[in-house]
């Protein structure tokens, strides 16, 4: 034991100073391997506990010295002497097979070679065609409608819209909807007026064994639907599989009128820009909120007397 205590202790702090800072990552990295980093330190650390402690107590409790041409089952318990006699062949059978098959791989190296080399080949052509998403998509039973109009729109206006989602799932997605739940004044984006969510729980999986009745399904089908209403902006997803990752994804983009057009040019190329967007493949839509950005002249201030111009945002 003393030979291998320090070794043992190395590698418990090694890889909880390895695994340890994972656990206080911040962002998607942190929330994915953080149950990870602690399982790992906490099984490594019993693992040393049972080493030092516990596993040289057994090994003087069984392993007991044998004579020349006796085994180890003449001298245990009478019950238990065909068990063991049975698990000294299997296990002296099992290491001459093992012992044979190295010496057969050692003896035709290129034979196994090219056995590992399409192995290697294969899990490659696997890495290349599985899904590359970061997390699977996963059919929890439920989706969630968010539901944005534009700024200083009414409750009365989000909700109609909200009822309109709603009638939509209770009459053409019936099959899949089970009910449905509608809140108007707060959503993914805060509370307001013009935010809403439409939760909506899907029958049992037994229910929906075909492919177009999944939860994925359901909601292209309803992003297609409302995806084209001039007057709300509104995105169906499933659950996330993580709660703290969020359930969809997408990019921020700003177009600025640098060439100086004015509001119309640039709400002409804003419109250009996602028409050209639409036509992607996989492309969901984007909230559009205008803004107005000020522009100040680098190193002049108000107070200096500066002309502050606005410039209109509109992300996409």
């Amino acid at each position: 034991m003393e030979q291998i205590t320090s070794a043992l202790v190395g590698i418990a702090l090694v890889l909880s100073a390895v695994f340890g800072p994972m656990a206080f990552f911040a962002g998607s990295t942190g929330i994915i391997y953080r149950q990870f980093s602690v399982t790992i330190i906490a099984s490594m650390l019993l693992s040393v506990v049972v080493a030092l402690v516990l596993t040289p107590v057994l090994c003087a409790s069984l392993l007991k010295p044998v004579n020349a041409g006796h085994s180890t089952s003449e001298s245990a318990f009478f019950l238990v002497r065909p068990f063991l006699r049975a698990f000294e062949s299997s296990f002296a059978w099992v290491r001459d097979r093992y012992v044979n098959l190295v010496g057969h791989s050692l003896a035709r190296k290129l034979r196994y070679v090219a056995v590992y080399v399409a192995i290697v080949t294969a899990v490659g052509m696997l890495y290349f065609r599985l899904p590359t998403g970061f997390l699977p998509d996963e059919d929890q039973g439920s989706l969630m409608t968010m539901i944005s109009l534009p700024t200083g729109s009414t409750t009365e206006q989000t909700r109609a819209v909200a009822s309109q989602v709603g009638e939509y799932y209770t009459t053409h997605e019936k099959e899949a909807v089970e009910s449905f739940m509608s809140i108007v004044g707060t959503g993914m984006a805060g509370t307001a007026q013009n935010q809403g969510m439409v939760y909506v729980r899907l029958r049992d999986w037994s229910l929906r064994q075909r492919e177009d009745l999944s939860a994925k399904a359901v909601a292209g089908r309803v992003m297609r639907t409302f995806g084209g209403m001039r007057n709300a902006m509104i995105i169906a997803a499933p659950p996330p599989s993580v709660i703290e990752l969020g359930m969809v994804t997408g990019f921020d983009a700003e177009l600025v009128d640098f060439g100086n057009l004015g509001h119309d040019g640039l709400m002409q190329a804003r419109n250009q820009l996602l028409g050209l967007a639409a036509a992607i493949r996989g492309w969901c839509g984007a909230p559009q909120r205008p803004g107005r950005r000020a522009a100040i002249p680098r190193g002049r201030g108000l107070a200096e007397g500066g002309r502050a111009g606005c410039e209109p945002l509109h992300p996409s």
